[in-house]
């Protein structure tokens, strides 16, 4: 799925679908307790888990935090390719990762690098922290 070396902002470990995972398994663990969480959007979901104290609110920013970012880069990244499949990180030293800090508003290239590097990070580590 994803190609070698390369990293997926949906597919690779501390991609989009590591938090959509990760929200839907603490839906499956406190489900049944709490019908509240059964939300189908995911932000809502990440709303209810806090709502109901299943997760800190710390956390539930976090979530939040991480899942848009990586939305608006996935969003970014189709513009930036002109296809809707193609998720691949371009490499950080190319144009197309400085085209892609452009779109996305930062800084400059290094500071797009720090933000990917620590929000994937921070999702990556989500099942260390476990479920229920």
């Amino acid at each position: 799925m994803v190609p070698t070396g390369e990293t997926s902002a949906k597919y690779s470990p501390g991609g989009l679908v590591d938090v959509e995972y990760y929200v839907q398994a603490w839906q499956i663990a406190v489900g049944h307790k709490d019908p509240q969480v059964r939300a189908p959007n995911i932000l809502d979901a990440i709303d209810c888990l806090a709502r109901g104290q299943h997760i800190p609110e710390r956390h539930a920013a976090e979530l939040r935090d991480v899942y848009g970012f990586l939305r608006r880069l996935i969003d970014a990244l189709r513009a930036v390719r002109g296809h809707a499949k193609d998720l691949t990180i371009p490499p950080t030293e190319s144009q197309e990762f400085a085209y892609l800090a452009q779109r996305l508003q930062y800084a400059s290239p290094t500071v797009l690098r720090d933000a990917i590097t620590q929000r994937m990070g921070y999702a990556r580590g989500l099942w260390e922290r476990g479920v229920g």
